[in-house]
């Protein structure tokens, strides 16, 4: 009895420190999927606003050189 005790509490031990790592492995790839889209949101805001502050040229986008 105490032989099979034990290798099930062994079990249940290993078991608990397997998903405590994946549980830590997951929220460290959340972190990086989350650093990774704020950088993203950051560079589409540059963008916006970089456009945004370019001077416009009369006639853009009304006039169309057909010429090839």
């Amino acid at each position: 009895m105490n032989i099979s005790s034990v290798g099930f509490s062994d079990s249940l031990s290993s078991l608990s420190s397997g998903m405590a790592s994946e549980n830590i492995q997951l929220q460290i790839a959340v972190a990086v999927m989350k650093q990774a889209q704020d950088q993203q949101e950051l560079a589409g805001q540059a963008l916006v606003s970089m456009i945004n502050q370019a001077s416009s040229i009369d006639g853009t986008g009304q006039i169309v050189n057909l010429a090839v």
